[in-house]
């Protein structure tokens, strides 16, 4: 009886062995299956150095326990902890959005001042004449302001500057 019980655990060590290969691209499941293969295998090669019987089944219990759990980890950490890593990476490294300030019509100091307030880079892009416009103030700006509209932390807004009439 105790022979059939021995014999038993050797092949369950090997099934499990391969049910743990199988089943190691299921992340979680894979792992604990593997846990559960490995820790049979290794008990029932203790109890091998008694008897000295069925080495082969054990040995590869053993062997494939342990490359399951090598793949049921490298998967578990692909399939659940990257996508949630990097989601987290992402929205720590990623600028935020900013509403976008609308300057036209301010002078450049007070557009200037504006645009910084809120985290964007402020940049002249030309100075042109106009008659209805005086000399210093903001003529147009570009992106062009929207109500609620929304760029990315450290976004450049552009105007283009008066000099008045000609």
């Amino acid at each position: 009886m105790e022979k059939n019980i021995t014999e038993t655990i050797y092949i369950a060590s090997l099934v499990l062995g391969i049910c743990s290969l199988l089943f190691c691209a299921i992340p979680i499941m894979g792992l604990i299956l593997s846990i559960t293969a490995l820790i049979i295998s290794v008990k029932a090669r203790k109890k091998l150095k008694k008897t000295n019987e069925n080495k082969g089944i054990v040995t590869a219990g053993i062997v494939l326990s342990i490359v399951s759990l090598v793949l049921a980890i490298i998967i578990t950490i692909i399939v659940v902890v990257i996508p949630l890593g990097g989601s987290f990476i992402l929205s720590v490294t990623s600028p935020k959005e900013v509403e976008l300030p609308d300057v036209v019509g301010l002078t450049v100091e007070e557009a200037q001042e504006k645009v910084e307030n809120v985290g964007l880079r402020f940049e002249i892009e030309k100075e042109e004449y106009n008659d209805d416009v005086a000399e210093g103030y903001i003529l147009s700006q570009d992106p062009t302001y929207i109500s609620n509209y929304n760029v990315k932390e450290g976004s450049t807004v552009q105007v283009i500057v008066s000099k008045g009439k000609e």
